[in-house]
């Protein structure tokens, strides 16, 4: 009962890491100075690496985010589930996209940073 505690504490400061660093000026500097993504992610990345230390110390070192357990096959399967969505969208939507780095951080590296906190630490390790 001890782990599942520490694990759940761990994990909500994790995901809370934004209220976290806006009480530091100089975090919320980052949004006035630099585009939303930057302090984004260093939110995410900050939050990641908290998870990856408590799972080490506690664990032992390993892959206890399962990241090298078929992680291609699984993309790959993700992908070809989404491919008739994207070819449906393709024909119906329009995009005007003003920001690609923005899109690759909302489609790709916050959802990744979210996933490997909630299934890879949270949900993995209880």
């Amino acid at each position: 009962m001890k782990k599942a505690s520490m694990i759940l504490f761990v994990y909500a400061i994790a995901i809370s890491m934004q209220m976290v660093l806006s009480r530091f000026g100089w975090y919320r500097d980052l949004y006035t100075i630099f585009p939303f993504y930057l302090p984004e992610s260093i939110k995410a990345l900050l939050g990641v690496l908290l998870c990856t230390m408590v799972a080490r110390g506690m664990f032992c070192p390993g892959d206890h985010f399962a990241l090298g357990r078929r992680s291609l096959s699984g993309l790959t399967f993700g992908f070809l589930c989404s491919l008739p969505m994207l070819i449906g969208f393709s024909f119906t939507r329009t995009m005007q996209m003003a920001d690609p780095v923005a899109v690759v951080f909302l489609a790709d590296i916050f959802p990744l940073a979210e996933e490997i906190l909630s299934r890879g630490f949270a949900f993995r390790l209880l």
